[in-house]
């Protein structure tokens, strides 16, 4: 019974993603979609069982992948800014950020951020710029791919794979420190009120 339930659900998934294409991102993040139409300023694609036509702005990808495998790269370099990257550093730069989405973690972030915000508590209001100067502190030292084991060393040198990773990973580390000291702080002057009550 196990085995026809695992062989129907293959079969489905592989009908799902038929003619489905992979779209790349700038950001890293990825969409399953199939790829309609190409233009200049955009990209229309098809998205799930109800054949709803989307469009999506070109700027913002990268690259599409068929059903072939081979990417199709969308992302041009703008030649008027000297700090525009090429397609081949935007490809390393996309590559670590997913990296640090992926592998970057801060949970002293978390634990000081906890901490910081509950002892701010007995301030009251004056606690709230607490956790945003903390969080400031915290991004005084860039995160680095350095201390991963298994990564290459020719991405851990190269710099554009260094930016992207150091870019997602702050922003991580960022979104830690603030929501966590926050929410303690939230948390402690809620216990506090009720404690006087």
């Amino acid at each position: 019974m196990k085995k026809v339930l695992f062989y129907m659900l293959f079969i489905m998934s592989c009908q799902i993603s038929y003619g489905q294409d992979t779209i790349l991102f700038l950001d890293g993040k990825t969409l399953i979609a199939k790829v309609l139409e190409y233009k200049k300023d955009y990209i229309s694609i098809e998205k799930g069982n109800r054949h709803k036509q989307k469009w999506i702005e070109a700027k913002e990808v990268f690259s599409v992948t068929g059903q072939d495998g081979i990417p199709k790269v969308i992302y041009t370099q703008d030649k008027r800014y000297s700090n525009s990257y090429t397609p081949e550093q935007m490809k390393k730069f996309i590559e670590g950020g997913q990296f640090a989405k992926k592998r970057y973690h801060a949970p002293w972030a978390a634990i000081f951020g906890i901490i910081i915000g509950a002892g701010s508590s007995p301030l009251g209001l004056y606690c709230v710029p607490v956790p945003a100067f903390y969080t400031f502190i915290v991004n005084i030292k860039n995160p680095t791919p350095r201390r991963y084991k298994d990564l290459s060393p020719g991405l851990k040198n190269d710099p554009y794979f260094k930016e992207g990773f150091r870019r997602k990973a702050s922003s991580k580390k960022t979104n830690t420190a603030l929501i966590s000291g926050y929410l303690s702080a939230a948390a402690a002057l809620a216990a506090l009120v009720f404690l006087k009550l």
